[in-house]
């Protein structure tokens, strides 16, 4: 069997029509849903299950009124739409190969609401394009339970809460037992000794031993209403667990909901506001810093050309200057010089044009010295050297430490005014008191409802397993008296006949599941090895043909007890018996997985994608959250697959799209 096509009209979050292909070839046998909580990943397998089996998909037994409720509360809904749906429809395409032949075959269950209110559900079933008719519809349920069986779908339809069941169970006999009886039809032969024990009571009831008979008819009754209270207990079972769920899924909502509404904000509300304080603080700092730097030099920079030219003429004044002081100097010692000759008793002995040749020559030399006019530089400041220097230091830091200065104070006025707005706006979208707190009161009430249902149904679940025993007890006891009976009255050869047949089926039985217990510790032992990351650990798995208890033994042939085994182990654990079993099974079915990715580690989700998902089945219909199949994963996993779509959630029309692609993968 493959499943070439779902299409859903206004199903639970799918608004209006969505056809979706599901066609795979032998060498890409996965096709790739990928969706965050809450988009319709399980949506997709309700939807599959509510097609295929109609009243008996919920895990709950319901009612003819309660499965038509349940029906009216799987059509879309939005509080956007002025004429809300009134119509909805599941449909499924799938091929099916009998006795040579492939056929296809288009199963359509459709329902809607009549003017009167009330919800009526339709059935159509086409083989090879051609409506089988009333006739087809009403035997459907009994082809697709031939063809897949209730029992049986589990191992082929599952999602992350059932590996965790099967991964957390300390004792997983019960899960096995009703599997393997599932896949060999032991429950009828079960069915079978009951009906040839109230048959064998009858006959030697005739026989005239009514008092023995009597004791196996009391028995008999009492076993029927225990029988009955093992069902009623196991319909609470399912009821509370189908409870936990929907409670399960309301929280997933209600999560989302604050998410939208702002609550990751809301969470870092005191760290947005001291971001916002010490923003503030440092933008008053650098206002600051920026005032008084304007107060003093940073006017000045505004025109550095011209304080060049200020700096040029400074420096030129103060070397003229300097000149003009040199001259007066010069000239001061020329007048001491000639005096002193004058008066130089030597000199006064000497011929006059000797005095006036050395006075010629000095002459000359302060010439040289003298600044020419056309050199000199007019003083414009005339200030003393000391001011010079001040001013000159000024112009320095005005045209070189002020501006790198206020480069970095503008700097840090851009940054702080950057992250005070950001926080602003942050804070802006925080929602008030009024907004989030009856969220988050909804969500701590869903969050003790979950507490209270669960202890509920670990309860349940006790209550079951009493009612089982009760029923097994019952068994016994009638068997005894029976047994009891048959030896006391001498009855007719068929009344004798009956232990024989009992025995032949008890043998049958035993042989029966004997034979395929052996195939599945093989192909357990083979899938663990496959999927475990300690692929030598594991030498062999044994399983008991009596009450299913599965040991691990290691290479040194010693048991390895399931509670030492890690998290993540136990999870490949679950994984590899539902493979082995579906391997056992020898049926062609599709294989159906939501989120089985969401409890292992890295190494372990691995080895799930690259040994288990291309391998467990010819067609592989994985539901996947983007934090489970990542871009690392998808890369692994690509070559295997076929097509890939994605969910997308709405948040504000509150409906989901499918979208051609993975996460962040083109279409195609």
């Amino acid at each position: 069997m493959r499943i070439d096509s779902i299409t859903l009209i206004n199903f639970g979050v799918f608004r209006g029509k969505h056809s979706v292909d599901l066609r795979t070839s032998p060498n890409k046998p996965v096709i790739l849903f990928g969706g965050k909580n809450g988009a319709g990943k399980s949506t997709l397998m309700e939807a599959v299950y509510l097609c295929l089996y109609g009243s008996l998909a919920n895990a709950t037994k319901l009612s003819k009124e309660q499965y038509l409720s349940y029906l009216e509360k799987k059509i879309h809904t939005s509080p956007h739409l002025l004429v809300q749906p009134t119509f909805s429809s599941v449909s499924i395409e799938f091929s099916y190969a009998d006795l040579g032949r492939v056929h296809v075959y288009e199963v359509t269950r459709s329902w809607g609401k009549a003017s009167s209110g009330k919800t009526s559900e339709r059935l159509d079933v086409k083989r090879n394009g051609e409506s089988l008719g009333e006739l087809g519809s009403e035997q459907w349920q009994d082809f697709i339970r031939e063809l897949i069986p209730l029992g049986v779908s589990s191992l082929f339809f599952f999602d992350g809460e059932k590996i965790q069941h099967l991964a957390e169970d300390a004792t997983d006999q019960t899960e096995l037992a009703q599997s393997v009886k599932s896949l060999l039809g032991v429950n009828l032969i079960e069915r079978l000794h009951a009906d040839l024990s109230i048959y064998q009571s009858r006959l030697t009831k005739t026989n005239g031993h009514s008092s023995p008979a009597s004791a196996v008819d009391r028995l008999t009754e009492e076993l029927r209403e225990a029988e009955a209270g093992l069902e009623t207990r196991r319909d609470d079972y399912r009821r509370l667990e189908g409870t936990v769920t929907d409670l399960r899924s309301r929280l997933t909502q209600i999560e989302q909901s604050i998410s939208a509404e702002g609550g990751g904000f809301a969470k870092r509300r005191d760290a947005l506001i001291r971001r916002r304080e010490e923003a503030r603080a440092r933008l008053g700092a650098s206002e600051s810093a920026l005032r008084q730097l304007c107060q003093g030099l940073l006017p000045f920079t505004l025109a550095p050309q011209l304080l060049k030219e200020v700096e040029t003429q400074l420096r030129a004044e103060e070397i003229s200057q300097a000149k003009e002081v040199g001259k007066s100097l010069l000239s001061s010692a020329r007048q001491q010089f000639v005096a002193l000759i004058e008066a130089e008793p030597e000199f006064a002995k000497k011929p006059a044009r000797v005095r006036d040749r050395a006075i010629t020559l000095l002459d000359s030399a302060i010439a040289h010295v003298n600044v020419p006019a056309s050199e000199q530089t007019g003083i414009l400041h005339g200030l003393s050297a000391n001011s010079a220097q001040h001013v000159l230091g000024w112009i320095h830091q005005s045209l070189t430490d002020v501006p790198r200065l206020a480069r970095s104070i503008g700097n840090d006025l851009e940054v702080s005014s950057r992250d005070l707005q950001k926080s602003e706006e942050e804070l802006k979208k925080i929602p008030v008191d009024e907004v989030l707190a009856p969220l988050v009161d909804q969500l701590n009430s869903i969050n003790q409802e979950i507490g209270d249902a669960t202890r509920q149904l670990l309860n349940s679940e006790e209550r079951v397993r009493e009612a089982e025993s009760r029923v097994a007890e019952l068994h016994k006891r009638i068997k005894a008296e029976i047994d009891k009976l048959s030896r006391e009255a001498a009855i007719h050869s068929r009344v004798r006949l009956m232990p024989r047949i009992q025995s032949a089926l008890d043998e049958f039985t035993r042989a029966l599941i004997a034979e395929r217990v052996k195939q599945l510790e093989h192909e357990l032992t083979d899938c663990f090895s496959i999927l475990s990351r300690k692929s030598d650990s594991v030498r062999r798995a044994s399983i008991s043909p009596v009450n299913f208890s599965v040991t691990l033994y290691d290479r040194g042939d010693s048991p390895i007890p399931k509670q030492a085994l890690s998290a993540g182990e136990k999870q490949i654990y679950a994984i590899a018996i539902l493979w082995a079993l579906a391997r056992v099974s020898r049926r062609p079915l599709p294989l159906i997985i939501d989120t089985p990715l969401g409890r292992l580690d890295s190494d372990h989700r691995r080895l799930l994608v690259e040994g288990y998902f291309p391998n467990a089945s010819h067609q592989v219909i994985l539901l996947s959250t983007d934090t489970e199949v990542d871009h690392t994963y998808f890369t692994a996993l690509k070559p295997h697959v076929e097509r890939a779509y994605r969910l997308e959630f709405n948040m504000v029309e509150r409906c989901t799209v499918i979208e051609t692609g993975y996460f962040e993968q083109s279409p195609g």
